[in-house]
């Protein structure tokens, strides 16, 4: 399998090599992946020393959302999540700011402000962006919401396995190619879930896991070997929408860590849409042949759009799972509470990119054909 060390080492050589960071830009990266390391080396301690409890432990049937970034897969799970036995992941357990372990308790989970040393730096963390990039957090939260108690994807965990897929941007090919080759991510995949079974024996789930991550699409085999008992969401959406939106959040996201004038949007673009096509095709050809179909099933953004509470039980039916009266109410609360562009939106079409309609279409029209995508 291709190792944390070498996916690590070439993605650092990809931005020491760079010339398009600015100072503060190099300065945040740097302090980023000290964080990762920092955040890695204390999880392996623990794991050691709690090897025989946490290597015992089953996680259950976790219920994973995934699909092309953009195609609702953080509005799905957001609403997957109002369930009130389930157990997910919030922002602040797993993005960068320090080690998740000693795992938090479900006391401290629902805190309105952790206690957790993990929060605290976070907290810090964010403070130190703010001064440093005014608009940093604000321009993401037009496209993606930035809030420590959210819930958020768990392959941000991955990071600490070398899985940096929020900087494929500003990474090599090299790295591309490590990240994107669909047969070497087990070693990766098991650090997820030892990961999982650390945050389990704190705080498990009444219920069963809610997860979520896009790029989970590119390695379904792996994933279905690690967690063979999985139900998945996969979100779909017009590709036309799908990648300016995509590259639109990646510029917000990337952009503020280059010097004025190094972020082309016309030639990002175009060079982003190869990452995007292993999105669509791959898990396309991977169901066709997977002998448990009943382990997934298919959403349309425009009808979670239309009727997401219907979605939502629609997935409650096809898993197997009791649909309540109370998640009913929470689900009707949380939608009212969070209306489409509460944090501001953010504006996207293909050529501000350097893109066209009828290029993306003929890229992913088969994809579109097959899903019957309007």
């Amino acid at each position: 399998t291709v190792s944390t060390q070498s996916t690590g080492e070439t993605a650092c050589e990809d931005i020491a090599n760079s010339k398009s960071f600015s100072l503060t830009g190099r300065f945040l990266l740097n302090s980023l992946f000290h964080d990762i390391l920092e955040s890695r080396k204390s999880f392996v301690e623990y794991l050691i020393a709690h090897k025989q409890e946490i290597m015992k432990i089953d996680i259950g049937n976790p219920l994973i959302v995934t699909g092309s970034g953009r195609s609702g897969s953080t509005l799905m799970h957001n609403l997957l999540c109002q369930e009130q036995n389930i157990r997910s992941l919030q922002m602040w357990e797993i993005i960068w700011g320090g080690p998740l372990v000693p795992p938090v308790t479900e006391e401290d989970y629902n805190r309105p402000q952790p206690t957790h040393p993990k929060y605290q730096k976070l907290m810090e963390k964010f403070a130190t962006l703010r001064k440093l990039v005014p608009a940093y957090l604000e321009t993401i939260q037009k496209s993606h919401p930035i809030d420590p108690k959210q819930y958020e994807e768990e392959v941000l965990m991955l990071t600490q396995a070398g899985f940096f897929h929020a900087h494929l941007p500003i990474m090599g090919e090299k790295y591309g190619e490590l990240f994107h080759n669909p047969t070497k991510k087990r070693s990766a995949y098991l650090y997820l879930k030892r990961s999982m079974q650390v945050l389990h024996s704190s705080y498990p789930p009444k219920s069963h896991w809610v997860l979520k991550g896009p790029f989970h699409t590119l390695f379904l085999d792996t994933l279905l070997e690690i967690f063979p008992t999985c139900k998945i969401v996969v979100t779909h959406r017009d590709m036309k929408a799908v990648v300016p939106s995509g590259v639109s959040l990646y510029e917000s996201f990337v952009g503020q860590f280059y010097k004025d004038g190094a972020w082309d949007r016309f030639r990002e673009g175009p060079r982003l849409v190869p990452y995007a096509k292993p999105l669509t095709y791959r898990p396309l050809e991977f169901r066709k042949t997977w002998p448990h179909p009943e382990q997934f099933i298919d959403v349309h953004y425009n009808e979670l759009m239309n009727d997401p509470i219907g979605i939502v039980k629609k997935i409650y039916e096809r898993f197997g799972l009791t649909f309540s009266k109370e998640l009913q109410k929470n689900l009707e609360d949380w939608r009212a509470e969070h209306p489409q562009g509460k944090q501001g939106r953010h504006t996207y079409y293909p050529e501000k990119y350097g893109l066209t309609n009828d290029r993306i279409d003929e890229i992913f029209g088969e994809y579109h054909r097959y899903y019957q995508i309007q």
